[in-house]
């Protein structure tokens, strides 16, 4: 349902995800729980990017909501 997966996408943002002005970005190792998450976001029709970005020298996933209509969504 709409309400648990928005529930699970909060556990993200809150354990994995940044928070910046204009945009949210949630990182994970798995390749497959970043593709995963943007299916689920875009059920809830929130647009996303998917790409990989370095922290601290390791490699992630990085799944990136921007725009006030795809942030507004998630509220």
């Amino acid at each position: 349902t709409p309400y648990e997966i928005a529930g699970y996408l909060s556990g993200w943002i809150d354990s994995h995800g940044q928070c910046v002005p204009g945009r949210i970005e949630l990182t994970t190792k798995e390749a497959g729980i970043a593709k995963d998450g943007r299916l689920l976001l875009s059920s809830l029709g929130v647009r996303s990017n998917l790409g990989k970005k370095t922290i601290k020298g390791k490699r992630y996933w990085c799944v990136t909501i921007r725009g006030k209509r795809n942030l507004q969504r998630l509220v």
